[in-house]
């Protein structure tokens, strides 16, 4: 990373190398298509930022398809489907979007909850993203 916090080309390179789907190429073909030198590919692999940074990019792609999903598993809870509604309320907690306090929960309160999980995603949809 650059001094002003910019990744250069062949940073960026690498984090796209990291999303594409996993084959296992010796470290030398991939620093070939990055464009830099094994030891500068080395580099980078233990470069925590950029690997936090690639991290993020791959989470926010994958998170980028889940509302669409998550509005088809909203309507199948609402049809009483438990194994929806419980996938919902999953991904609801793992995000930090919902807590789950209690057992006793009626299936009210799980519509709502996803309800409400459902709208805040897509208001983060609109409100911004990367």
């Amino acid at each position: 990373m650059s001094a002003t916090g910019r990744l250069n080309k062949m940073q960026r390179r690498f984090i796209e190398i990291l999303m594409e789907p996993a084959d296992s190429q010796p470290p030398g073909e991939i620093a070939q298509r990055i464009g830099v030198s094994v030891k500068t590919f080395k580099k980078y692999c233990n470069d925590v930022h950029l690997l936090q940074l690639a991290y993020q990019q791959s989470t926010m792609q994958s998170f980028s398809r889940l509302p669409r999903l998550l509005l088809v598993q909203t309507a199948k809870a609402e049809e009483g489907d438990l194994n929806a509604a419980k996938f919902v309320l999953q991904h609801a907690k793992e995000m930090g979007l919902a807590t789950m306090e209690s057992d006793h929960l009626t299936t009210e309160d799980v519509i709502r909850l996803i309800k409400e999980i459902v709208r805040e995603q897509q208001e983060g949809e609109v409100g911004g993203g990367l």
